[in-house]
């Protein structure tokens, strides 16, 4: 059943008070009504709200005022007419006149006369759709992709198709017929939405030019934004512009794509570069652990034959040796403090073995995670995978969280695409410190990362302790382009596009658990074949 709004109109107060209660009573779901008084009260409510028909209550008085409440509909709302049995004259002559029915009070409940207010909405909708589709080239804009609306010189629209319809809203079209343009949308210049009277289109009509834009927004009168290319043609007739045919698609979805295929055209030059860099890295490297290997085991070496000489040395009987030289060996064994550096070179090689290691396996992380990403899924290990996300991410995090590490070692392998699967994991550990960081304390936040193993699922968790995020601000997370960070830190894309991997690519789940102040969790659910289901 469809939504309905219907003014009362009743001059007569009292009676036409008591109607409208009788009338809120009996409504049925989907049905609203207002009340008012006198004609000067009936012209304010429409300007400040939508309805869908007029129900007069002549009460009597007659049909003296029935040109005006037939302007008041614009042609396009009906009008019923609620009379006595006495007025039954004045209802036929309404009829006769334009309205769109009559109904008498003794004969018709507070049910019936719903009943009747519905039938006649649907009834002048039908009529409009077949005026509509009476004329071929009305047939054809009828059913277009592209929304299409007839504007007059003034901005009041003649007609809407049905994917004006649907993109405005999900309106019914003859809801838009008779209305002024700026209470349905306006159009935006920049992050402003302006009216009519100063907006492109109104440039248009003046100018006689045809306009079009590609990345417009049409700001909704019900709420929201629409990002939406356009195209607007003035109508000329004697020689002038009478009004406007706009015609306009939905760009969101383009947009989403478009800013998907840049972030990822992004990630694989990074990619590439980080590969790269790597590669670069990694060749001295191994030249420089190699070089500090060796003289690790020379100087091995070194220390036995300087221990054995030493030893043979101390065993030699005094009155064989030449006491000066035996004084100058001593000597120069105390100055050169070879004591210490037989401790200490050990200890220094071994360091520096230890900083090649670890710039050793940062290369092969960043080699690993910036690896092309597969078109087919592999099997891999995710343990492995969080490992060289902490890696790579490690000048991020060092500072600011302690990282606790909980992975499972049952886990099994998963088979997903892993290049994609190293963005979420870089993201969710990205925001994770952001979040610390917002929190700003000067203590180190904790952030806890953790594996585990559940039937035919995988569980990864990345929980910290930051500023955590209120109810809002959770619901709206994984919306394109909403961010909560400054500018220059957040694009609003990542959490979108982690969950357009992780549930659209490998069928798995997102949750989140937050509290504002105390920090958040996010449960990355992956099925270990894959596939799983679509839920979020």
């Amino acid at each position: 059943m469809f939504e309905i709004g219907v003014l009362l109109l009743a001059t007569r107060v009292a009676e036409g008070q008591a109607l409208f209660e009788l009338l809120v009573a009996t409504g049925s779901a989907g049905g609203t009504m207002q009340f008012a008084e006198s004609l000067g009260m009936a012209q304010s409510l429409c300007k400040q709200k939508n309805f869908d028909a007029i129900l007069w209550d002549i009460a009597g008085d007659g049909i003296a005022g029935l040109a005006e409440v037939l302007a008041l509909a614009g042609g396009s709302l009906p009008v019923i007419i609620l009379a006595d049995e006495e007025g039954v004259n004045d209802g036929l002559a309404a009829l006769a006149t334009g309205a769109e029915d009559f109904l008498i009070k003794g004969q018709s409940d507070g049910r019936m006369i719903w009943r009747g207010l519905r039938y006649a909405i649907e009834r002048r909708r039908h009529h409009h759709r077949a005026q509509a589709l009476a004329n071929p080239t009305q047939w054809i804009t009828e059913n277009l992709f592209e929304g299409v609306l007839f504007l007059n010189s003034q901005g009041i629209v003649g007609y809407a198709n049905r994917a004006a319809e649907r993109l405005l809203g999900d309106v019914a079209p003859s809801s838009l017929n008779g209305r002024h343009i700026d209470t349905i949308f306006c159009c935006c210049k920049g992050d402003k939405a302006v009216p009519f009277l100063v907006s492109p289109f109104y440039q248009s009509l003046k100018s006689g030019e045809i306009l079009q834009d590609d990345d417009a927004a049409f700001e909704l009168w019900s709420g929201g934004r629409v990002l939406v290319g356009y195209a607007c043609a003035p109508h000329i007739e004697n020689g002038r512009p009478s009004g406007l045919i706009l015609s306009f698609r939905d760009n969101r979805k383009l947009k989403e794509a478009q800013t998907e295929a840049l972030h990822n055209s992004k990630l694989a030059s990074v990619g590439q570069l980080a590969a790269g860099i790597a590669h670069e890295i990694n060749t001295p490297i191994q030249y420089i652990g190699d070089n500090i290997r060796f003289l690790s085991e020379a100087f091995d070496q070194i220390i036995k034959t300087v221990e054995a000489l030493r030893g043979f040395v101390a065993d030699i009987p005094t009155e064989l040796v030449d006491p000066g030289r035996l004084g100058a060996l001593s000597r120069m064994m105390e100055e050169g403090d070879l004591e210490y550096l037989l401790t200490e070179i050990p200890s220094a090689v071994g360091q520096s073995l230890d900083g090649v290691g670890q710039v050793a396996r940062i290369v092969l992380a960043m080699k690993e995670f910036s690896h092309p990403g597969e078109k087919e899924k592999v099997s891999v290990d995710l343990n492995r995978a969080i490992e060289n996300t902490l890696a790579v991410t490690r000048n991020e995090w060092k500072v600011t969280a302690n990282i606790i590490l909980d992975l499972d070692p049952t886990l099994p392998p998963v088979l997903c695409l892993l290049g994609e699967l190293n963005q979420v994991f870089l993201n969710l550990v990205i925001n994770a410190v952001h979040a610390i960081q917002s929190k700003g304390t000067a203590v180190k936040g904790n952030l806890r990362i953790a594996t585990k193993y559940t039937q035919d699922k995988a569980d990864v968790i990345f929980e910290d302790d930051g500023i955590g995020m209120s109810v809002p601000i959770m619901q709206r997370i994984f919306d394109p382009f909403f961010t909560t960070k400054g500018t220059g830190r957040g694009t609003g894309q990542g959490l979108a596009i982690c969950r357009d991997v992780v549930v659209s690519k490998h069928g798995g789940k997102i949750l989140v658990e937050s509290t504002e102040g105390k920090g958040s969790k996010f449960i990355v659910r992956l099925p270990l074949d894959g596939v799983g289901g679509r839920e979020t």
